[in-house]
């Protein structure tokens, strides 16, 4: 396990919230293929610099590492992805992004960096929920654009309301950059 420590006094009110929702997203979480949550809570005291409170989210541990790390070991050494392991790696963020959406989520920050890794990288796990939204209704729209620019779907861009197919294009990014090793550098 590893322990995910966000000091919130210093926070604005708005990242405070999203550090806070990503536990709450994570509790409902289960699947093979989404880092797996322990346990959070506050704590409040002298743990923190200052005295203030810090959220503690205890969650899996992912000894791999993450996937835009393993692009950059590839792409310094002139080495390319195995196939197969491209292949496998894909079809695993697929289940797993599957399984999110069909709980009425949209995590809105899928890149290499949010893909984790096991110790011998055939196992990928989706991380980072920290901007995830939790749909209401059964309509999967959020009006809000938050994400990583090189990883946002053309609609995003253009202000309109991120949907399941916004991590669809993300997703697309993500393969693009297993295919080719490289990590992406352009944005919309």
């Amino acid at each position: 396990a590893v322990a995910k420590v966000v000091f919130l006094d210093h926070l604005k009110d708005r990242d405070r919230a999203l550090a806070l929702q990503e536990v709450e997203v994570l509790k409902r979480l289960r699947h093979p293929n989404v880092v797996r949550h322990h346990s959070a809570w506050i704590h409040r005291g002298d743990a923190t610099p200052d005295g203030g409170e810090a959220l503690v989210n205890v969650m899996e541990f992912c000894a791999g590492g993450d996937l835009r790390d393993w692009l950059e070991q590839c792409s310094k050494a002139g080495q390319h992805l195995p196939e197969p392991s491209v292949l496998s790696l894909f079809v695993q963020m697929c289940e797993g992004i599957r399984y999110v959406h069909s709980c009425q989520i949209l995590h809105r920050d899928l890149k290499t960096s949010n893909m984790l890794l096991d110790a011998d990288r055939r196992i990928v796990k989706i991380g980072d929920f920290g901007i995830a939204r939790v749909l209401e209704s059964t309509v999967a729209v959020a009006a809000t654009m938050l994400g990583t620019p090189y990883y946002m779907s053309p609609e995003v861009c253009k202000g309109e309301p991120y949907r399941e197919k916004s991590d669809m294009w993300s997703m697309g990014c993500v393969l693009y950059e297993m295919w080719r090793s490289e990590v992406t550098s352009t944005s919309c």
